[in-house]
This record gives C-alpha cells, sequence and structure tokens, in this order.
C-alpha cells in the first residue's frame, strides 16, 4: 500500500490562506463597489425595489433576529459576507422578500395570546354545550328515522372529513343536511359522531362508537388505545399516534348524548327524581305486592369498600417534591344518580364524628373493637399523597343491583363512608333494613352513638356480619352478628359485594391514569351496564337456584330429625335455646374477665405495693446520682439522666403518698399496715383470688371460643377458601391465646397452694 504524496500529479495541494492587508481590503472594498454601482445600472426597476426593501429591513432595528432569522441573511449578503445562492430561473430574492414582509406585518398587527392549552379541555366541553340542542335533536331524529335522504341541492353545504366505520376508513366529502343547526349536528345526524366541536377532521360512525361501549363494558381491560389500533390494523393503515385522542373526545360526546336521551325519556315518563332508579332497580326488592307477608327483614343490603380503583392525581413539580394539582379543569359530570355528592359524604368527617367512634371507655362492650383499626378518627386517617380518589364504597341489594356508590378521599375505609350510606338508605327505604358489612359488629357500636342512632334504633335497622368475613372475628361476635346465627337471613350470605368486586377490579387500569370525570364515567358505565344485562337479565336464574336450594334443604328434614331422635333432640327449638345459651354463657366470660371488682382494702393493698417498688425506685436512682456525681464520673453539663430519673421517681412517690393518705382516710387506719398485718395479708389474698379470677375467665373464653371456631373449620361442607380464611384468623388469635395462659399460669404462682400450670400447644397447621 503506498502512500500520496505531494509530488503525485494526482493529488492538489491544499490552498494557502493570505492574510490582506489594509491597503488590499481598502482596494478589494472599492472593487467591489464598482461592481454593484455597475450592476444597479444595468438592474431592471422591479429588482431595484425588491433590492432597496431588503436593504431597510436589514437596518431595521426594532425587528428580533430570533424571530426572523432571514433578515441576517440578507444583511449578511449585502454588506457582502456571505454569497447567495441564485438559480437559473431566478426569484429568489422576491420570494425572500416576500416572506420577510409577511412575517413582519403579522408580528407587528398580532395580538398578544393569553390564553393556555390548560383549559382547552373546558372550551371544547363548552364549545359542544352551546350546540348541544341541536345535537341531541339531530341524534334523537338519527336513532328515531335513521340517515336522511340527500336531496338535490345547486349549493350543497361540503365538509371534508376523515370518516372511521369498523372495518373501512376513508376522506370523503360529506354533503351535510340543511337545518341541523352546525356541522357537529349535521355530522350527528348522519350518524356521526365529530371530535372537535366547530371543523373536526375526523369522524367515527355510531357503530363503531357502541361497539367499542359495549365491549369495554364487557371487558374492562380493552382500552381506546387498544381499540384504535384493532381499528387501524382491520383498517390496513399504520396505527396514527393521535387517533385515540380523536376517539375519547368523539366518545365522550356519545356517551353524553346517550345520557341526555335517556334523561329526556325518564323526564317523560315521570321517573326523573334523583332516587327514582335506587328506589326501582330491584323487583325482588323494591316492590311489594298485595296482602304480602311482613319479614323480618323488609330488605337486605350489603355495603364495604374498595381501594383497587385508585387515581392518580397530577402534581406539578415542587421543591420537595410534588407540589399542586395542575390537572385540567373539567366540570362535566357523569354520576348518572349512582354516587352519593361529596359535601353530603363530608358531612360526617367533621367535628361531631370525633365523639361518635366507639372507645374503649364505652358503656356497651364490643367484643371486637380492639381487632379492627379502620373506624379510627377520620381527622387524622390519610392515604398516599399521589392519589385523589382512593377507592370505592359499593352498596347492593342482596340480589346484586348497585344501589350507591361513594368515592374514598385521600383516606382509607373510613367510618364517614358507610354512616353517609346507612343515612341515605333510611331516608328512603323505611324500617327493617338489614345492613351487611365485614366489620358490622364495629360499626353498630358507631352507629348507635352517632346522630343517626335515634333513628336506626326506631327504624329497627340491624346491623350484620356476612358469612365469609364473620369467621375472622371471634365467636361471641359470631353468635351476636354473623349472618349464619340470624334468623330471618335463610340461606343469604351478605358477601356480593366481594363477588362484584372482583369482576369490578379489571377496571384499575383505565381509572389510574384517568381524570376525575373519566374515572367516574367508567365506573358508572360499567355498574350501570351489569346492572342491565347481568344482574337483571340474570335475576330470575337467580331466584330459581336459590328457591331449588331451599327445596334441597327442606328435602334434607327427615335425615336431619333421624339425626335428632338418635341425639335426644326433641325439636328445632333447642337449637335455638342452645344458641342463646353460648350467647349468654360467653357474655358473662366476657364481662368477668374484664370487670375489676376491688374493694378499698385491696387498692390500699396495691397502694402499699407501689409504695414499696417505688421506695425501692428512689434508692436506686440516688446512688446512681452520687455516682454521676463523683470525681471518677465524666463530666456532663446540665441535669444528668440520674437527676432526670431521681426527680421522676420523687414525684410518683409523691402520688402514691397521696393515694395512701386518702385510703387511709376512708379505711381509719391509723398506723400504716406492715407485710405481716393480718389484715394486709387477707387483703392481699382477695386481691390474688380476683386476678387469678380474671386470667381463668380470660383463658376459658379463649379456648371455648377456639373450640367452637375448629369446629367450624373442620366441619363438612366447609370450602376450600373458607377453611384457609379461618385457619389464618386462628393464627393470628394463637397470641392472645398464649398471653392468656402466660398470664394465667403467673396468677396461679401466688395462689395457695399453687395451682397446675398450663403450656399452651403449637397452633394447628
Amino acid at each position: 500500500m503506498s502512500v500520496a504524496t505531494t509530488e503525485d500529479p494526482c493529488v492538489v495541494p491544499p490552498a494557502k490562506k493570505v492574510r490582506m492587508g489594509a491597503r488590499a481590503m481598502e482596494e478589494y472594498q472599492d472593487a467591489r463597489a464598482i461592481t454593484r454601482r455597475e450592476t444597479w445600472e444595468v438592474m431592471s426597476v422591479t429588482n431595484r425595489q425588491n433590492l432597496q426593501a431588503l436593504q431597510e429591513l436589514a437596518a431595521d432595528n426594532t425587528l428580533n433576529p430570533a424571530n426572523f432569522p432571514g433578515v441576517n441573511a440578507v444583511d449578511s449578503v449585502l454588506n457582502g459576507t456571505e454569497q447567495a445562492l441564485i438559480s437559473h430561473a431566478g426569484g429568489e430574492v422576491g420570494d425572500t422578500l416576500e416572506d420577510i414582509i409577511e412575517l413582519t406585518e403579522r408580528a407587528r398587527t398580532r395580538c398578544k395570546d393569553t390564553r393556555t392549552r390548560r383549559d382547552r379541555t373546558q372550551r371544547r366541553n363548552n364549545a359542544f354545550l352551546a350546540q348541544m340542542p341541536d345535537i341531541l335533536r339531530a341524534y334523537s331524529s338519527f336513532r328515531a328515522w335513521g340517515k336522511p335522504v340527500e336531496e338535490a341541492d345547486n349549493d350543497p353545504e361540503l365538509l371534508h372529513v376523515l370518516v372511521v366505520d369498523l372495518f373501512t376508513e376513508h376522506s370523503e366529502n360529506l354533503v351535510l343536511p340543511k337545518g341541523c343547526g352546525g356541522f357537529s349536528a349535521a355530522l350527528v345526524r348522519l350518524g356521526l359522531v365529530p371530535s372537535a366541536p366547530w371543523t373536526p377532521s375526523v369522524v367515527f360512525t355510531m357503530a363503531t362508537l357502541d361497539l367499542y361501549r359495549v365491549s369495554h363494558a364487557r371487558c374492562p381491560q380493552f382500552s381506546i388505545y387498544a381499540f384504535t389500533k384493532t381499528l387501524a390494523d382491520l383498517h390496513g393503515v399504520p396505527p396514527r399516534s393521535t387517533m385515540h385522542q380523536h376517539f375519547s373526545i368523539a366518545f365522550d360526546l356519545y356517551l353524553d348524548l346517550r345520557r341526555r336521551t335517556e334523561t329526556q325519556v325518564l323526564r317523560s315518563l315521570s321517573r326523573d327524581s334523583p332516587v327514582w332508579r335506587m328506589k326501582n332497580c330491584c323487583p325482588a326488592c323494591t316492590y311489594k305486592l298485595e296482602g304480602e307477608d311482613q319479614l323480618i327483614f323488609s330488605m337486605l343490603v350489603t355495603m364495604d369498600g374498595n381501594d383497587s380503583l385508585k387515581r392518580v392525581l397530577r402534581r406539578g413539580p415542587d421543591a420537595d417534591g410534588p407540589g399542586n394539582s395542575n390537572e385540567r379543569y373539567d366540570d362535566r359530570d357523569a354520576s348518572d344518580g349512582y354516587y352519593l355528592p361529596r359535601d353530603k359524604v363530608d358531612e360526617w368527617a367533621r367535628k361531631r364524628l370525633a365523639d361518635v367512634l366507639p372507645t374503649d371507655d364505652n358503656g356497651e362492650e364490643n367484643p371486637c373493637k380492639e381487632r379492627w383499626k379502620n373506624m379510627v378518627n377520620d381527622v387524622t386517617a390519610k392515604m398516599w399523597g399521589i392519589f385523589d380518589e382512593t377507592g370505592i364504597f359499593l352498596c347492593l341489594c342482596r340480589h346484586g343491583f348497585a344501589l350507591v356508590l361513594v368515592d374514598m378521599l385521600r383516606s382509607g375505609e373510613l367510618s364517614k363512608y358507610p354512616l353517609a350510606v346507612v343515612e341515605h338508605l333510611l331516608k328512603h327505604f323505611g324500617v327493617d333494613l338489614g345492613v351487611g358489612y365485614d366489620i358490622g359488629c364495629h360499626f353498630c357500636t358507631t352507629l348507635d352513638k352517632s346522630e343517626l342512632g335515634p333513628e336506626a334504633r326506631e327504624s329497627r335497622l340491624r346491623c350484620l356480619v356476612g358469612a365469609f368475613h364473620g369467621h375472622a372475628h371471634n365467636r361471641l361476635c359470631q353468635v351476636c352478628f354473623l349472618a349464619l346465627y340470624v334468623k330471618g337471613l335463610g340461606i343469604e350470605d351478605l358477601e356480593g359485594c366481594e363477588r362484584r368486586f372482583s369482576r369490578s377490579n379489571a377496571l384499575a387500569g383505565c381509572c389510574r391514569r384517568a381524570s376525575r370525570f373519566h374515572r367516574q364515567q367508567e365506573i358508572t358505565a360499567y355498574f350501570k351496564h351489569t346492572n342491565d344485562f347481568d344482574v337483571y337479565a340474570n335475576l330470575a336464574t337467580f331466584l330459581c337456584s336459590n328457591y331449588e336450594q331451599a327445596l334441597k334443604i327442606l328435602d334434607d328434614e327427615g335425615i336431619v330429625r333421624r339425626m335428632m331422635w338418635a341425639e335426644d333432640v326433641v325439636d328445632g327449638d333447642e337449637f335455638v335455646q342452645a344458641l342463646a345459651d353460648e350467647k349468654a354463657y360467653l357474655q358473662e366470660l366476657y364481662k368477668s374477665s374484664r370487670t375489676t371488682v376491688e374493694t378499698p382494702a385491696t387498692r390500699y393493698v396495691a397502694a402499699l405495693d407501689d409504695d414499696s417498688a417505688n421506695a425501692t425506685k428512689v434508692a436506686q436512682c440516688r446512688a446512681a446520682v452520687r455516682q454521676a456525681q463523683s470525681d471518677a464520673a465524666a463530666f456532663t453539663p446540665g441535669k444528668s439522666k440520674a437527676d432526670i430519673a431521681l426527680r421522676h421517681a420523687l414525684e410518683k412517690r409523691e402520688r402514691t403518698a397521696t393515694v395512701l393518705a386518702d385510703l387511709e382516710r376512708e379505711l381509719n387506719i391509723t398506723t400504716r399496715w406492715t407485710v405481716e398485718h393480718p389484715s394486709y395479708k387477707a387483703a392481699q389474698k382477695e386481691a390474688r383470688w380476683l386476678e387469678y379470677q380474671r386470667a381463668l375467665d380470660r383463658l376459658e373464653l379463649l379456648v371455648v371460643e377456639r373450640l367452637f371456631e375448629l369446629t367450624k373449620m373442620n366441619q363438612s361442607g366447609t370450602g376450600y377458601k373458607m377453611r384457609k380464611h379461618i385457619a389464618k384468623s386462628l393464627q393470628a388469635r394463637s397470641k392472645a391465646v398464649r398471653n392468656a395462659v402466660a398470664r394465667y399460669n403467673a396468677a396461679g404462682l401466688t395462689m395457695n397452694p399453687f395451682t397446675p400450670s398450663v403450656h399452651p400447644q403449637p397452633p394447628p397447621v
């Protein structure tokens, strides 16, 4: 391989740069000036005018070079710095001049536009709303009569749009019918839904929108983006990046037209009351027949919260993290009579709710008050800040019809949501309601102490716990609230919300990043479609299945009678009495395990023991202070920890001394008892016996409850999920049993004679 050199004739040596001197530069500029004068003399009149205009623009200092880069280019060409490339055809100077003059005039005459893109959604909604009467009439006309027949017109009104159908899409010059009131109404009259209020470029057929509406209701994971890409595949064209936005706008308009049309129909039928749908949605629950027997419960409902349908709140950047919301304003409402107003729900979140929630000081004991902690004060309970709506609170009738929906806002499942729902139910459904809730035992106490308490008692409303969730509660709560043991429920399990949530959770993907309006529209459309096409359509099957199940239970009556005869059970009333006896027995153990019956003598002995322990503590603290003040101790500025501990011990001993003085005056004791005093021994023996009795009752209560719960877990006919649910609950309560055993063993060691210790067994696997 050879390397070319400068002697190679095929290689051209690089040109040398020669710097011109001052005299040479003057001669060069003079020669250029002579050339320009000669060129000016031979120029045509038009070219002279264009050149003068370019020179004036180049000398204009009011123009911003950043906005008009062509001005700098013209100036560079005129002063000889750069060379302009002119084609053989010519005309570039004139075209450049026209473009610059047009930009200049536009910049000088244009007003400052203060609008932003944040309100474009609201402006588009307002534009559609201004045309809504005409659009609604066109929609009703199309649904009633179909597409109008084209009439001959010498001057037809045309609109060039892209028409998107199920299997085709094509550009077309549409002939708009007269008298429709604008482009949008004219397009709807033709069966096309526009994606813009005034001059749309893309329209969709109603069949396409209706197909997506039904498909999305059946499969909530089927998003608009996936549907528009499916249409592109069917049409054989590449997917357009903005097609899903056009489709979303048209789909919102289409659903709005359906809602408004339905509202007009209901108004014509005198069914436009806000609660008419709720009071008439379920034929089996809301319609009463003449001569129908009065049931124990006039209506059964179930309610529960679900946190799957969260929505992320869009926030602007901030120095310390996410700032305030920067979502676009959208005042549309898609509740459609399903949602309770937020301000109505928030009435239960103010100061009057602070005294409603049950505490340990309630007069009426609640066996589950220590376990369920989601009914805490909603003034302090918060959710992650990235979410605005953190879920929904749903109320269904026993047949599965959605009655009421409530948005849970930046919080968990608080007490204000069921209270607002119960208030709504009491107002519109009257007396003898049975309300199933997974923590109905705790909610019963909350409701009784709230402002709704008197109305709920007068209406004979009863709080219940579902058959599945109830087995996670203790046995005393089950015999009081579990649906299995409540007369009048039959085979109803009050777990309809869980079955509905298992399907509605599929909406999570569409709701997580949606706007507030679109999330509400998604949820409302889903429950409305489910009410009409699932629950109502399957109502007859549901009733027949329950009737067949009841007949099967009655057919087994003979087997039950023979088993009762074998166990010497006379009739079914003995089962009712056995449940009542069990309830009374557990309640007595519960009260005795928590009741503290102390006499002044036992309290005096306890105070003496506390005083002795405090004296020992004071002596230890003084020894620590002396050690801290010794020469060998490290220097500590200010008060040391030993000084602070001594002060606390002295204050505690002073309080105990005050209690001792009060008890001595009450018992008329002149000489303080010692450990050898007969009265001290008698009172100490009584106190130990009371502590031992409470520990024994507590242990007996937990063991008996556990035996009953184990019986249910191993009972024939218990499903796999129910068995695992009970086993998990029992394992969670095993710690309480171990603590009760430890307390009993400790109390037994103080008895004379000693009671045998109990060794806890590991929980069953």
